[in-house]
C-alpha cells in the first residue's frame, strides 16, 4: 500500500502526506478502491463540529490533518461528555497530542482537513430485522398485550400448564428482560413474576 501511495505521490517520505487538503489521498482510494464499491472524499478546511459530528455517527473511517500539526490521524469517535475527539494516532504523541484531542488542541494545530471512505451499499442499508424469538401466534394476545405496555418482547413461545392437559389452566411465557409473565386462562388474570438474580 505504502509503495502505490508513493508511486501516486499521494505521500512522500520526507514530507508524508504530499496534499494537506486531503483531497489526494481521497483521489487515490477511490482509484484503488472505487470498484469495491468504497467512495471517498475530502473536507478542505473542516471544524472541530465538523469532525465531532462524523465521528459519533461512526458510519465509516475518517482522517484528519492539521496544517499546524504538520500530522494526519485516524479519528475514530467522538466523547461528547468530555468534548475530545478519539484519535488513531501513529505518532504516539506528536506534538503533545496522543489518543485524543480537545478543541483548543484542534484550535491551535489547524487548520485542518477530512479524508472519509465510505461505502454507501452499507451504510444505506435497512437496519436488520429485530430478533423475533417467539413467530406469530405462538404466544397470546394477553400476554403480548402485557409485554408491550412493559416495553419487552417475548424470548420464546408460550408453554401451557398442565403439562400436556387440554385445555390447559394457565399459558406462560418469559421476556426479553426475564420476566415470566402467567395467564391464568379460566379468570383472564395475569400474574408477573420477575427474573431473580
Amino acid at each position: 500500500m505504502e509503495a502505490s501511495m508513493q508511486a501516486a505521490g499521494v505521500i512522500d517520505p520526507s514530507v508524508g502526506l504530499t496534499d494537506a487538503s486531503g483531497a489526494g489521498l481521497a483521489r487515490w482510494l477511490n482509484d484503488e478502491y472505487g470498484e469495491l464499491g468504497y467512495v471517498s472524499s475530502n473536507t478542505d478546511p473542516v471544524t472541530f463540529d465538523d469532525v465531532a459530528a462524523e465521528a459519533a455517527e461512526g458510519k465509516h473511517p475518517l482522517m484528519i490533518g492539521g496544517r499546524g500539526w504538520y500530522h494526519w490521524s485516524g479519528c475514530s469517535q467522538y466523547d461528547s461528555a468530555r468534548d475530545v475527539l478519539i484519535l488513531k494516532n501513529p505518532a504516539g504523541n506528536w506534538m503533545g497530542v496522543g489518543s485524543e484531542m480537545d478543541r483548543d488542541e484542534f484550535a491551535r494545530l489547524g487548520a485542518f482537513s477530512l479524508v472519509r471512505l465510505t461505502c454507501p451499499a452499507t451504510e444505506n442499508a435497512p437496519p436488520p430485522p429485530e430478533q423475533n424469538y417467539a413467530p406469530p401466534g405462538s404466544v397470546g394476545s394477553g400476554i403480548l398485550d402485557a409485554m408491550h405496555a412493559d416495553g419487552v418482547e417475548p424470548s420464546m413461545p408460550s408453554a401451557f400448564l398442565p403439562l400436556g392437559a387440554s385445555p390447559a389452566m394457565a399459558e406462560w411465557c418469559i421476556a426479553t428482560d426475564g420476566t415470566m409473565y402467567v395467564w391464568q386462562i379460566p379468570m383472564g388474570a395475569l400474574w408477573k413474576y420477575p427474573a431473580s438474580g
